[in-house]
């Protein structure tokens, strides 16, 4: 008997060639520009809705007047409250009008496409800042109310300064420009203190909308890090991109309902 001959070795199938550097450069610079054409749309349409809403104060200022100033004296007293509180709402409303259609479709479009990148973990971002918003709401509601006592002071020194004016000549008669010039200054600086609790209360919001992106980015990384699968360059600069756009809806979303 012959024996036959070992058979050669099979050759070891050779490892797939690593992907180039730059595969995920052309979805990084696609995200970029297109974040970059939202914000350019978004600062227009802001731009744009708080320039109607100052026209629309303008106009409602000098009707008011208009009306007023040809009238009784009397009158005046009771114009103030309508003037300084009334039609800065108004124009607060005509600049966050779109918000509440607009915020909405921001969020679904944005989960949308952090599912078709990463799969289910990417909804775990809008969920974790979903959270942020009873928080942001009752700080909003906290800086209506010091906006509301702060526009009761204006008023009472608005009608303090008008009372001095239209009486001028009474004051000086009797004597009474240093009592009307201390309670003026008073109610100054009252209004002063009620408008710098107004700016911490903001600056808290603010500070809020920064940090909330990043935590909503921390939880889907480290719940997608215990899954088998790997991110590309691409993909995790999307998330970080579509996660950082999420920040300006949610939050507008929980001022409008602190608002309401």
């Amino acid at each position: 008997t012959t024996m036959c001959p070992p058979l050669p070795p099979s050759p070891r199938p050779s490892p797939p060639p690593p992907p180039p550097s730059y595969v995920g450069l052309y979805p990084s610079f696609l995200m970029c520009l297109l974040l970059s054409s939202s914000s350019v749309a978004t600062h227009y349409t802001l731009q744009k809705t708080s320039s109607a809403g100052i026209r629309t104060r303008s106009y409602l200022l000098t009707l008011l007047y208009s009306r007023t100033l040809s009238a009784q004296s009397s009158r005046h007293a009771s114009l103030d409250p309508l003037v300084n509180a009334d039609t800065e709402n108004i124009r607060l409303c005509l600049q966050d009008l779109h918000l509440i259609w607009s915020c909405p479709l921001q969020i679904v479009v944005v989960t949308a496409l952090l599912y078709l990148v990463i799969g289910w973990e990417g909804s775990l971002g809008p969920l974790a800042l979903f959270l942020v918003v009873p928080s942001v709401n009752s700080i909003v509601r906290s800086m209506v109310s010091i906006r509301g006592r702060r526009a009761a002071v204006t008023d009472a020194r608005s009608q303090w300064c008008s009372s001095y004016l239209r009486n001028v000549s009474a004051f000086k008669m009797n004597g009474w420009e240093d009592p009307a010039k201390a309670a003026i200054l008073g109610l100054r600086e009252e209004e002063a203190g009620l408008a710098r609790k107004e700016l911490e209360v903001w600056a808290v919001t603010l500070m809020i909308m920064v940090v909330s992106p990043v935590i909503a980015t921390f939880v889907i990384f480290a719940v997608k890090s215990r899954a088998d699968t790997d991110l590309t360059a691409g993909e995790v600069f999307a998330v970080l991109c579509l996660v950082g756009s999420l920040r300006f809806p949610i939050n507008n979303l929980g001022r409008l309902v602190g608002n309401a």
